[in-house]
């Protein structure tokens, strides 16, 4: 700004305010959506507000705020990312050796296994839905292990897209709270508890872990299991009162390594839950679900995952 008292005349000064002015304006409401979009979103600082992280890495946001206005002459250029919307499934109504049920507790639901188990398993999908062909492939994998797995569509027939995150984003998730996906979760596990089922055990992945962490605060099921998950707070975990397992990306914006060790340090002093928190190396956000499965290192690293949470229900559910 001191180059604004090179000016000689009052005419000067306010060519250059407007000119300033005029940068810092253009565009306004597409950067203020990019910036918390991109930025305020995407940054782990500011969805744990109580970590430890926060003090180094809102310092580096800033930094990177104020080296992207320099760079764009006033505006936000950085490209959208958003690891939750990397290798969207192709979905696939019909895949899976189970089947689609209409209505259990409410909700149309895949189910696969015997149901003389009695053993039951239910897996949260992320924002992609219950007709992701890998998910359906764990739940069979499960249901092979002696399990009756269920897959509700707790996106009531509205899976998110790419195209929808970047655009309508917001109205996507107000209309798909994970808030509600807790409460259209009580029905279906009454029913399967009529259903004479003695012990439940629940997976979520990114979206669906926010649901299953909030059942693990009660009696609902039996043991958890969160794999990548989408946004925690640390009182979802102090609340905690099933056994639960936390499956994490060493590269990951919504649960990065930092916060989920702190996880961890909660969880460790609430030595009356049984909990397990691993972080796998070289992985990213979503890698135990939305793999390619052309890609022989990729399976095997979901499949690394796939089997601790394997191990874990056959701990607990029982």
């Amino acid at each position: 700004m001191s180059l604004l008292w090179d000016f000689k005349d009052n005419l000067g000064y306010t060519k250059a305010t407007l000119s300033i002015l005029q940068v810092v304006l253009r565009d306004a409401a597409s950067w203020v959506h990019r910036f918390i979009g991109t930025f305020l979103w995407n940054y782990p600082a500011m969805k744990y507000p109580t970590s430890k992280i926060n003090n180094k890495k809102m310092k580096n946001f800033w930094d990177r705020v104020s080296r992207s206005l320099a760079s764009g002459q006033g505006q936000f250029r950085a490209p959208y990312q958003d690891k939750c919307c990397e290798n969207p499934p192709t979905l696939d109504p019909v895949y899976g050796k189970g089947h689609v049920v209409d209505d259990l507790g409410g909700l149309k639901t895949y189910i696969t296994g015997s149901p003389e188990s009695k053993l039951a398993i239910l897996l949260i999908s992320d924002i992609f839905g219950y007709e992701a062909p890998n998910l359906r492939n764990l739940a069979d994998k499960v249901a092979a292990s002696g399990f009756y797995v269920v897959v509700p569509d707790f996106l009531h027939g509205d899976p998110a897209t790419p195209e929808i995150m970047q655009t309508s984003r917001d109205e996507w998730l107000n209309k798909h709270k994970m808030e509600q996906g807790f409460e259209d979760a009580k029905p279906v596990i009454e029913a399967l508890k009529k259903k004479g089922f003695s012990a439940i055990g629940a997976a979520g992945f990114c979206w669906g872990a926010k649901v299953v962490v909030m059942l693990a605060k009660y009696d609902y099921i039996n043991a958890a299991v969160l794999l990548h998950p989408g946004p925690l707070t640390h009182d979802d975990i102090r609340d905690v009162k099933q056994p639960i397992a936390i499956l994490g990306a060493e590269i990951d914006q919504y649960s990065p390594p930092e916060v989920v060790k702190e996880f961890a340090e909660i969880l460790s002093l609430k030595p009356e839950v049984d909990s397990h928190v691993k972080i796998f190396p070289g992985v990213v956000h979503g890698w135990s679900v939305r793999y390619d499965a052309n890609d022989k290192t990729a399976v095997e690293k979901a499949e690394e995952a796939q089997k601790e949470m394997l191990d874990w229900f056959v701990k607990y559910v029982k």
